[in-house]
């Protein structure tokens, strides 16, 4: 500790002292130093409680009135905080603090143009400050100019590379896409130049998976970790990009790592256990939605519950697959995870399974599920080489008015599979035709019609007539 700084502590306890009843004479300056020692050693409240005695007692003081509007701003109070500027403008009218206030302005998205004006003026008088060229590129953002953003938060940047207000803003100028080689090419520069700077390690591996240089990606994630490896956010996009590349072993390890910095940490555990659902490895994806469920502490969230539902079903541990299910509906869970997870069980070969929670659903109250599950299982019939049901269904659906243009695609695909039943297709194409741009639906979502005889013949047949 050096002097200046065993002076300042000394005032911070003086001002303690003081606190206690001792009558202790302080000035501006001596306020400052003191709100700034409680905000360098994480004692915000004690912050906040010397910046209002502070502001009560020297309104007009630019540093003090600085601290005052950033606490309101932390608050989301910005009116009080441009009030707070604007009264010290009376007496002081600063370039700073005419800064300040415009970028208070910018922050709550308020008199943009005033923000623009002030800063236009400041960078025309000489005033050289790099975050008035951070602001004016906020301001570009704002507007979608990116090509005009990117070179003054650049120029901000290599000034203060510290700053992830920056940083992150740099990065949104790669919503432009031709600018994404010129914004990674900076960051790179700027981790050769500071190569402990783990924010901008991050901002650079997530730029490169973005950009699918995936090898790069790992490489900058694996440097941030290695600065800082206490850090939630880090761990999770490389588990993302180890996801993307396949790397399941160290996905797992760094999907894990973030767990351990989470206050959520059971949705990693669920996203592993998800992992091994797609690669049908149902005993490790029980463990990690079981370990999910312990971590929940009773919550019992849908996604885990019949994720494990799922894995029982498919180890054919169908007690235990029922007495969990019986629980999920017992919760109330919104008729939407149930149709998602009937959709999962299908798809996952369990159709038996999958068949009975949409017949359970086709008594929800929301016609759109209700809907959903009839089309559903008017497929499933078409799997089981039963046209006719499955058609019957889509015929019942459009009798009492509960269809969609989906019913009428799902009528003309599954007709499709069976020339005996070329009426249908008829009757499915008719109602399609009349659909804005129903080739390209159809080019997009039921491409195997395309090559279908009996498609092809009727859409002849009515475009001819």
């Amino acid at each position: 500790m050096n002097e200046e700084e065993r002076e300042i502590l000394r005032l911070v306890k003086k001002y303690e002292r003081s606190q206690g009843g001792e009558k202790i004479w302080f000035d501006s300056e001596d306020y400052v130093d003191i709100i700034d020692w409680y905000h360098d050693n994480d004692m915000e409240n004690k912050a906040i409680e010397v910046t209002h005695k502070a502001y009560s007692l020297f309104p007009d003081d630019e540093e003090v009135a600085m601290r005052m509007a950033d606490v309101y701003v932390s608050d989301g109070k910005y009116d009080k905080a441009l009030e707070s500027l604007q009264e010290c403008l009376k007496n002081t009218p600063s370039s700073y603090v005419y800064g300040t206030l415009a970028g208070i302005y910018i922050e709550s998205n308020t008199h943009i143009q005033e923000a623009e004006d002030i800063l236009k003026k400041l960078i025309s008088d000489g005033d050289d400050y790099y975050y008035n060229y951070y602001l004016m590129g906020r301001i570009y953002l704002m507007r979608g100019l990116y090509e005009k953003a990117e070179p003054l938060i650049r120029k901000a940047l290599y000034e203060d590379d510290q700053d992830g207000a920056i940083a992150l803003n740099y990065v949104k100028c790669t919503d432009y896409p031709s600018l994404r080689g010129r914004v990674i090419k900076t960051l790179s520069n700027i981790t050769q130049q500071h190569p402990f700077n783990d924010t901008i390690w991050c901002f650079l591996g997530a730029l490169y998976y973005e950009t699918d240089q995936y090898e790069q990606a790992i490489e900058s994630l694996r440097y941030a970790i290695a600065i800082d490896d206490e850090d939630e956010t880090r761990h999770a996009i490389l588990a993302d990009i180890l996801f993307a590349v396949s790397k399941d072993e160290e996905f797992v390890q760094e999907s894990l790592r973030a767990a351990e910095y989470s206050k959520e940490p059971f949705n990693y555990y669920n996203n592993i256990a998800n992992t091994f659902m797609v690669k049908k490895d149902y005993n490790m994806a029980e463990t990690y939605y079981r370990k999910a469920m312990e971590l929940e502490n009773g919550a019992f969230l849908p996604n885990t519950i019949l994720g494990l539902t799922h894995c029982y079903f498919a180890l054919h541990r169908d007690i235990l697959a029922k007495e969990l299910l019986a629980k999920a509906w017992s919760l109330g869970f919104e008729s939407k995870y149930f149709l998602d997870f009937a959709e999962k069980l299908h798809d996952s070969g369990l159709i038996d399974e999958s068949k009975e929670i949409f017949l359970d659903l086709t008594n929800d109250e929301d016609d759109d599920i209700v809907l959903a599950c009839y089309i559903a299982l008017s497929y499933i019939n078409a799997e089981e080489n039963n046209i006719l049901q499955a058609i019957k269904i889509l015929e019942d659906c459009i009798r009492i008015n509960l269809f969609s243009d989906d019913v009428y695609f799902a009528m003309l695909e599954i007709a499709c599979m069976d020339s005996n039943y070329y009426s249908y297709v008829i009757k499915a194409l008719r109602y399609i035709m009349k659909i804005e741009d129903f080739q390209k639906e159809i080019e997009n979502n039921y491409p195997n019609l395309l090559n279908n005889t009996n498609y092809i013949k009727a859409l002849n047949e009515l475009q001819n007539a």
